[in-house]
């Protein structure tokens, strides 16, 4: 494993011949073909050749149907590149092999979500969290589909176990608001949305939707208020992000 680790470290390096040099004395030491094909899919990526990276990795699986490894890369080459349904199947696959693993759980429910699979999208990020407690990125999502659902209670659940688990999140703070708004609970969700500006001030979704539960308050020029400043944070923070693209290299 640690050859394959410097061999992965020189490849999200761009140092391909190192890297091709690493991942041969892995598979010289460990034997797995299937395992060595993964491993050269992922230099194919790093060439930019995702045809070869697909077949490298199909072929793997030929060798070995249990390469868990390499059923979820092609799972997400497929997704990548458009083909929704092959990434669905190999990440089914992958977690009938390996279903005590909460990446590919997540995964598979994320996949399920865009497809509007929704209920089986809940099963897998509920396992998920089953098996990881702490999976903070399979909670949000949970949390999200339940709000796509309008299952507004359950999601509430979800988003605060998430901020007593310790997350600080202006965005969390928002999403309870919105549960809050959508079970006419414009106090509360007023309560939250003070918590997302002392986090973030600059955060412009925060009062966009202050200003609608103020509406919803009667609060009028409160909510007048709030939209300004959503316009202001808006215009500043897309100056900001025009910036740092300018910036990138």
């Amino acid at each position: 494993e640690l050859y394959e680790h410097l061999g992965a470290i020189c490849a999200r390096a761009g140092q391909v011949p190192e890297a091709e040099d690493f991942y041969t004395e892995a598979f010289l030491r460990h034997g797995r073909a299937a395992r060595h094909l993964v491993n050269l899919s992922q230099l194919d990526l790093v060439k930019g050749d995702e045809e070869k990276a697909v077949a490298s990795l199909q072929r793997a699986i030929e060798i070995d149907p249990t390469e868990v490894t390499a059923r979820s890369a092609l799972g997400f080459e497929y997704q990548s590149q458009g083909f929704h349904e092959e990434a669905v199947m190999q990440f089914e696959v992958a977690v009938r092999l390996r279903p005590e693993y909460p990446d590919l759980q997540y995964n598979l429910g994320l996949l399920y979500h865009s497809q509007g699979r929704h209920d089986e999208a809940g099963q897998c990020l509920r396992r998920a969290i089953e098996i990881n407690p702490q999976y903070f990125q399979a909670r949000t999502s949970l949390a999200q589909l339940l709000l796509v659902q309008e299952r507004f209670e359950e999601a509430l659940a979800e988003l605060r176990a998430l901020a007593s688990g310790g997350l600080r999140s202006a965005d969390l703070h928002v999403q309870i608001a919105q549960a809050h708004l959508a079970m006419n609970q414009s106090r509360e969700a007023v309560l939250e949305l003070e918590k997302a500006a002392a986090l973030n001030p600059a955060y412009p979704r925060t009062y966009y939707i202050l200003g609608q539960a103020y509406r919803e308050l009667g609060l009028r020029r409160k909510a007048r208020r709030a939209w300004q400043q959503y316009l202001t944070a808006s215009r500043q923070w897309g100056e900001e992000q025009l910036v740092l693209d300018r910036t990138q290299p």
